[in-house]
C-alpha cells in the first residue's frame, strides 16, 4: 500500500543533489544542485537518520551507511528524502494518514483490504471515497450505479510472469521459453482482464514449445512448479488459472499458491513463478532487472545486461531480456478507478502513483 504514495511525502535525490560519488564501500559525496530550494543544513537533517551518519562539507554532504549492505543501492533516482507536500501522522498495519505540511486542506487515510472485493463492499457502504483499481467485470455494474465518477488509469499496467532463473529446473533457458511459447496469452488477458494481449506480446508457438518441452523432460524428468498468487488482485487468480491449464497441456504441472498481499513472502518467497507488475518496454522498467536491484523478483543476474542499462542501450538490454526470459509479459491492465461523485478532481495517470488523491475537493454546491 505504502510504496504507491511515495511521491506525497518523499522526493527524489535527484530534486536536490547534482551527483552522488562513491567514495568506499560505506560512504558517498552528495553535491547539493545550485538551484535546490533547501540549504544543505535543511538538506542534511531530512538525510539523516539512525542507520546514515552525515557531515556537511562545504555544499556537500558525506553520507556513511551503518549497514554497507544499503551502500549498494544508493542512485540519486532510487533514494528518497523526506520532503514531499505530506508527511505520515498516523500509521498502523491496514491504514496510514497523510497530513499537508503546510497544514492546509484535508488529510488522507488510506486504508488497506484484503482483497478487492472486501474494498468494493468498503465503497458501497461509504466507509470510503476512493477505490483505486475496480475488480474484473465489475466497471459496467458501476457505471450505471447513482453517485460514483469513474476515472480511467492514464497507463495501463503490464502484468508479467516472473520466473526464478537462479534454480533448478527454471535455471534452464528451454523451460523458460517453452513456458512463454507455449502460453496463448491473448487467451490468458481475455480471462483476466476481458480485452486481448497487445502487440508487442509475442504469439504462441505450441509445436516449438512442446519440442523443447521434450528436451527439458529428457534431462529433468516430470517438471512441477509453484505459481505464487497475490490475493488481492481478482486478475492475478483469473489469469493464475488461465496459466495452469495452459502448462498442463504442455506437461507441466503447475501448483497455485495463494498468499495475502500484507506478507513479505510476495517478495522474498523462493517461488518459482509470479504474477506481478512490470514490463520491458521503458527504460525505467528495464533498470528494474539489474543484477543488484532490490525490484527485482527473478534472481536475475547477467553482467552483460547490468552494463547496457548502465550505458542506456536500451534495444541491447531488451533483447537479453527476451532471450534470457526472466520475465515473461502476459497482458496490459487498464485500469478503472470509482471515486464517490461528491469529490471533483483527480486524474490517476498511473497505478503505482496515488499523487492525485492530493488534488481531489469537494465538487462545488
Amino acid at each position: 500500500m505504502t510504496h504507491v504514495l511515495l511521491p506525497l511525502v518523499f522526493e527524489p535525490l535527484s530534486k536536490y543533489f547534482s551527483s552522488i560519488e562513491r567514495l568506499d564501500g560505506e560512504r558517498y559525496r552528495l553535491t547539493k544542485r545550485p538551484d535546490s530550494a533547501l540549504d544543505i543544513e535543511h538538506l542534511a537533517a531530512v538525510v539523516h537518520d539512525p542507520d546514515v551518519e552525515v557531515r556537511i562539507v562545504g555544499e556537500t554532504l558525506e553520507v556513511r551507511f551503518v549497514d554497507a549492505y544499503f551502500a549498494d543501492y544508493l542512485t540519486a533516482d532510487q533514494a528518497f528524502v523526506d520532503t514531499g507536500p505530506y508527511e505520515a501522522v498516523g500509521y498502523t498495519s491496514d491504514s496510514l494518514t497523510l497530513r499537508r505540511r503546510s497544514g492546509r486542506g484535508p488529510e488522507i487515510e488510506v486504508k488497506n483490504f484484503a482483497t478487492q472485493d472486501e474494498e468494493w463492499r468498503h465503497f458501497l457502504a461509504g466507509d470510503i471515497d476512493v477505490v483505486p483499481t475496480i475488480p474484473p467485470g465489475a466497471v459496467e455494474l458501476v457505471a450505471v450505479s447513482a453517485g460514483v465518477r469513474l476515472e480511467t488509469v492514464g497507463h495501463p499496467n503490464t502484468v508479467s510472469l516472473y520466473v526464478n532463473v537462479g534454480a533448478a529446473p527454471l535455471d534452464d533457458v528451454r523451460l523458460r521459453r517453452a513456458i512463454a511459447l507455449g502460453l496463448d496469452r491473448s487467451a490468458v488477458s481475455l480471462t483476466a482482464v476481458r480485452h486481448g494481449a497487445p502487440d508487442f506480446i509475442p504469439a504462441k508457438n505450441r509445436d516449438e514449445a512442446r519440442a523443447l518441452m521434450a528436451d527439458v523432460e529428457r534431462d529433468h524428468g516430470h517438471i512441477r512448479l509453484d505459481l505464487l498468487v497475490i490475493t488481492s488482485e481478482k486478475s492475478f487468480a483469473l489469469a493464475a488459472l488461465a496459466i495452469q491449464a495452459q502448462l498442463s497441456s504442455l506437461g507441466i504441472d503447475v501448483q497455485l499458491e495463494a498468499v495475502p498481499p500484507d506478507t513479505r513472502r510476495s517478495v522474498d518467497h523462493q517461488f518459482d513463478l509470479l504474477l506481478w507488475f512490470g514490463g520491458a518496454a521503458e527504460p525505467e522498467d528495464l533498470a528494474k532487472y539489474i543484477s543488484t536491484a532490490l525490484t527485482d523478483k527473478s534472481h536475475y543476474v547477467n553482467p552483460a545486461y547490468d552494463d547496457a542499462v548502465a550505458r542506456k542501450d536500451w534495444p541491447a538490454a531488451r533483447a537479453m531480456l527476451e532471450r534470457d526470459l526472466p520475465i515473461i509479459p502476459l497482458y496490459e491492465d487498464v485500469e478503472v478507478v470509482a471515486i464517490d461523485g461528491r469529490l471533483c478532481g483527480g486524474r490517476p495517470e498511473t497505478r503505482a502513483d496515488l499523487t492525485w488523491l492530493a488534488d481531489l475537493h469537494p465538487c462545488a454546491p
